[in-house]
This record gives structure tokens, C-alpha cells and sequence, in this order.
């Protein structure tokens, strides 16, 4: 019997080859997050948020392409009036310690954006980063950057701001990269740590 293959197969574990854009390899990172999780033991769910009105690379489209997906791996994508209020929203999902659930050991989040976004959320960012997460929560903040100003007022290369709020930087070199990595964590993380993000 033939296995029915949709779009959505790359998004599959058992998917050997997939052939994935930055924003496939982005979605695909946050489902394997959600299956390290489990497999560690961990009933993690993920929050994905940011404002689509400046969207990293159509990002937020891609996410509601995915819902199928999402919705099966526990991810929740929602939208913002705008990139400081979608801060303040994952600032709550890092509450868990002091506000446990009965049915959630922690939430890994991500944050969407670019430039100018970024300058609208600096103070948001700066205090949620100061905060921290809880001990099995995690943000992830996916920021594009416009040196070009091609869709942008100004020229905008964030790194600069990211040092100032105290946040670290990683650049990954390529699609691979982007997957290399999520397959490298997963791999890393076969039992549960505190503090381990």
C-alpha cells in the first residue's frame, strides 16, 4: 500500500528527506522541540506569537499553514495587535513556577519580527529577558534583519540591540544549519534537567 504524501510530511519524524524553505525549517524546528520534549518526559506545549505586520519572511503565513501540524504537537500560534504586546503574552507562558499547571510542566515560546519591531518591543524584551523563563520554559526569538532598508524605513541590523537587552545572538549560516541544530538538541536531551535551556 502506498503512503499517502502531502506538504505536510516534512514536518514528519519519519520523513528521511524533506525539502524545507527557512520558514519549513523553523516550523519543523519547533514540532521536534515538541517531540525532545515528550521523549524526555516533559509535557511541554509551545506559543508562537508576533506581529504580522511584520512578519520574518511571511513567517506567520507559513505558521497558519502549518495549523494541521501545530495542532497535533501541541504549538499555538497566535497573532498580536503588536511586537510588545506579543512580548508581554509569552512573558506570561514563563509563569509556570509560580503559577503551575496540572497539565503543562513548561512552555517553550517564540517571538517573531524584525527591526522595527524589535525597537517597539526593546523595553519588553529587556524585562522579560531579566525575568528569565521558567525551569522548563524556553523563548526563542526569530528577528530578521533588513540591512537594505528593502522593506523598512531604515537600514536595520538588530544584533546591536540584542547586546544591549542582554540577549545572546545565534546566526545560523543556512537552512541546515537551522535543522542541524533542532536534530543536535534533540538528540542531546534524552532525560529531563532543570534550568536546561
Amino acid at each position: 500500500m502506498q503512503k499517502v504524501v502531502s506538504l505536510d510530511s516534512r514536518f514528519d519524524a519519519e520523513t528521511a528527506i524533506a525539502f524545507l524553505n527557512g520558514n519549513n525549517a523553523i516550523i519543523r524546528m519547533m514540532v521536534e522541540q515538541m517531540r525532545s520534549d515528550r521523549a524526555a518526559g516533559l509535557r511541554s506545549q509551545a506559543f508562537v506569537t508576533g506581529y504580522p505586520g511584520s512578519p520574518l519572511g511571511s513567517i506567520d503565513i507559513a505558521l497558519r499553514q502549518a495549523r494541521k501540524t501545530l495542532d497535533a504537537h501541541g504549538i499555538t500560534h497566535r497573532e498580536a495587535q503588536n511586537e510588545e504586546f506579543a512580548v508581554s503574552m509569552l512573558s506570561g507562558t514563563q509563569m509556570l513556577d509560580e503559577h503551575p499547571h496540572p497539565d503543562v510542566d513548561g512552555v517553550v515560546g517564540y517571538w517573531y519580527g524584525k527591526g522595527p519591531g524589535l525597537d517597539r518591543a526593546g523595553d519588553a524584551l529587556k524585562h522579560a529577558n531579566f525575568a528569565g523563563t521558567s525551569t522548563h520554559g524556553a523563548v526563542v526569538i526569530l528577528s530578521g534583519e533588513d540591512h537594505e532598508a528593502k522593506s523598512s524605513t531604515v537600514p536595520y541590523q538588530q544584533d546591536f540591540s540584542f547586546e544591549h537587552h542582554g540577549i545572546p545572538v545565534l546566526y545560523p549560516s543556512s537552512i541546515r544549519e537551522i535543522w542541524t541544530t533542532a536534530c543536535t538538541r534533540r538528540r542531546s536531551r534524552a532525560t529531563p534537567v532543570a534550568g536546561r535551556r
